[in-house]
């Protein structure tokens, strides 16, 4: 039975790695090259690009990891664990269904997970009085716009994963 999933195996062995290496790449790399102030989200792009290539399901599962993942990286709200398995969820599933498994989609949806995860978070911070209503043009909208920029290397990463051999 191992035999017939080792490329299974493989492949969600290889899409763990990509959220693990996004996470410290963002919290390391990326935070010490800010641009305009704000350091880009490597995590939320990296799950709904992997999260493309499979159903709903897949897209949940990844997503419910790459939350989970941030949270106790250290790097995101605990508000991300929720809202970044809903992203996967719809990812795989408009993709499964809807869209071509191809960029334009991709970054579509990674705007989508992006001002998916970042709105809530800042909405509360704002109610709390801990940030600053200016602080969506300041903060959210930068970093949403530096993150896609690196949709299109992680889509690539993920969708060169997806053709290791299927069984």
């Amino acid at each position: 039975m191992l035999y017939r999933n080792r490329y299974r195996i493989a492949r969600g062995a290889l899409w763990a790695l990509l959220l693990l290496a996004a996470l410290v790449l963002q919290g390391t790399v990326c935070n010490r090259l800010p641009l305009l102030g704000v350091s880009p989200l490597l995590l939320p792009v990296a799950a709904v690009c992997t999260a493309m290539m499979g159903s709903a399901e897949f897209g949940a599962a990844i997503g419910l990891a790459g939350g989970l993942l941030g949270y106790l990286g250290g790097g995101a709200a605990a508000l991300f664990i929720p809202l970044l398995c809903l992203a996967g969820a719809l990812a795989g599933g408009l993709c499964s269904q809807y869209f071509t498994r191809s960029l334009l989609p991709a970054l579509l949806l990674s705007l989508m997970t992006l001002l998916l995860c970042e709105l809530p978070v800042w909405a509360l911070r704002c109610y709390l009085g801990h940030a600053p209503i200016s602080a969506l043009l300041r903060v959210v909208l930068p970093e949403t716009v530096y993150s896609l920029l690196y949709t299109p290397l992680l889509y690539l990463l993920s969708w060169r994963i997806s053709f290791i051999r299927r069984s």
